[in-house]
């Protein structure tokens, strides 16, 4: 009998495997092929799930970032100060500059 396909497991191995990819070497060296490899998937599976390797960046990014953005938007209008948004998008520019020089 052979393995059980999940799709929500595939689709997270792939993401995990290209977050790797992307913080170890860039968007210009990271392949698909590569991240296919790395999450034990065809290539065409991995672009069958994602598309594109830009569209799969994004996803990356979204899943890295959408924390910070929610827990931006979740502030009640009332306690967004300055220094709170500052201290927001402070902590949005470090979190993105730590995942790109992994």
């Amino acid at each position: 009998m052979g393995d059980i396909r999940d799709a929500k497991r595939t689709r997270q191995r792939i993401l995990d495997a290209a977050a790797h990819e992307f913080t170890r070497k860039g968007f210009d060296g990271t392949t698909m092929l590569g991240i296919a490899q790395r999450a034990r998937v065809s290539k065409q599976l991995a672009t069958h799930h994602f598309g594109t390797k830009e569209k799969l960046f994004e996803q990356v990014l979204d899943l890295k970032f959408r924390p910070l953005l929610e827990a931006q938007q979740q502030t009640p209008p009332s306690l967004r100060s300055e220094e709170h948004t500052s201290e927001l998008q402070s902590q949005s520019t470090i979190s993105y500059a730590v995942f790109c020089l992994k």
